[in-house]
């Protein structure tokens, strides 16, 4: 669900005549994550422009494909940053809500008093 709602649908939970035993809210903070794969984006881009520069100073064939086997093995490390960001930036819009209830069996009945190991 999407975040900002996310408060008011847990504020809901549960509902009726239901009885909370637990409720346990936490929060993944991701920003300090796509704020460094960011940076290492940019870093990563300015290599390749160097690279690049590199490739028109090739005298020969065998610079050529060393370099450019570089530039390729950057482009990748580029491309997999960015769908990390993508995919973080998606997570941080977004609020998973895991539930679980459970309901006494027939005959069960509670312990009265503060719990014990016997």
């Amino acid at each position: 669900m999407p975040v900002d709602k996310d408060e008011d649908k847990v504020n809901q939970l549960p509902g009726g005549d239901s009885k909370l035993l637990k409720r346990k809210i936490s929060t993944v903070d991701v920003t300090g994550e796509v704020v460094d794969v960011k940076a290492r984006l940019q870093a990563k881009k300015q290599m390749r422009l160097k690279y690049t520069d590199f490739l028109k100073q090739s005298k020969n064939m065998e610079e050529v494909l060393q370099v450019q086997g570089e530039i390729n093995t950057i482009q990748e490390e580029i491309e997999a940053g960015a769908v990390r960001v993508k995919y973080l930036t998606h997570q941080s819009a977004m609020s998973t809500v895991n539930l679980s209830f459970y309901q006494p069996l027939n005959g069960f009945k509670p312990v009265e008093g503060p719990p014990s190991f016997l």
